[in-house]
This record gives structure tokens, C-alpha cells and sequence, in this order.
């Protein structure tokens, strides 16, 4: 959800340890431990990025990983004006860690993975505060290593 269900990153690499940072092309929702769907999805203009580190047990940056993450969401909910509800923004973040695995084809990856994480999301509006779960987080990722 990090990338908003489709979306690409960035990993510099060296030896067993990588950093990277990524955005999604897709935000149409903001994040949530709603399962798969992630949190609300309000139709209205939004962004979002992840940033994050990885530890490989190959120097060779596949095999056995572990993740650590830092994801957040920005979405413009639309109110309800009859009801008495401004337009305002809805904030999300993730901190997560994740285990996976790495497969190497070449210079083809596949990772796959799960763990789990704290998600906060703003309440109704943005002054009355976050609502905190815990919940699960997943990588599926299909990459290309130059």
C-alpha cells in the first residue's frame, strides 16, 4: 500500500544493505490496516511516498530480507456541506517491518514478503487528532536491477 497499490521505487544498494524511496502512481486510498483495500477513498486529489531500508543475508542483495519502512498518505476528502462538513485533508502514515525473500533471475527480481506495522490515520478532521491499529503489511515487487 506504501505505493499506493501500483506504483515504483528507487534502491541504491551496497553490499547487504540498500535504502530507497518510492511513490505510486495509483493513491486511491489513503492507508489503512483495512486488508487489501487499504483505508477511506474520498475520489479526490491525493499523494503519497514511502522511504525506507532493507538488510540482504547475500551481497549479492537477494535472498533473506529485512525491511523497515516509513509510509504516509495525503487524500482531500470532499465534506459533506449539507451535513455541516467542510472539505478538509485526511493524513495517513505506516511505520511497518516486513521479512521476504528475494529471487533473482539475471537482473529480474521478484520480492516477496509480509510483516506487520502501526498505521495512524487523522480523524474526521484534521484537528481532532489519529486513530492508531496495528496491522499487516505485504510486498509483492517485480524489479529490474541496472
Amino acid at each position: 500500500m506504501a505505493q499506493g497499490m501500483v506504483g515504483g521505487h528507487v534502491e541504491v544498494r551496497k553490499s547487504h544493505l540498500a535504502v530507497f524511496a518510492g511513490t505510486g502512481a495509483v493513491f486511491v486510498a489513503t492507508l489503512g490496516a483495512n486488508g487489501l483495500t487499504g483505508g477511506d477513498s474520498y475520489g479526490g486529489p491525493g499523494y503519497g511516498g514511502v522511504g525506507g531500508v532493507r538488510w540482504y543475508t547475500a551481497d549479492s542483495g537477494d535472498r533473506l530480507f529485512l525491511s523497515a519502512q516509513f509510509a504516509f498518505s495525503t487524500q482531500r476528502s470532499p465534506g459533506d456541506p449539507q451535513e455541516g462538513f467542510p472539505p478538509n485533508w485526511q493524513h495517513s502514515n505506516a511505520s511497518t517491518l516486513t521479512v521476504g525473500w528475494r529471487f533473482r533471475a539475471g537482473s529480474f527480481l521478484l520480492d516477496l514478503g509480509v510483516g506487520a506495522g502501526v498505521f495512524l490515520e487523522s480523524l474526521c478532521c484534521s484537528n481532532k487528532g489519529f486513530r492508531s491499529q496495528l496491522g499487516p503489511d505485504g510486498t509483492l515487487a517485480f524489479g529490474y536491477e541496472f
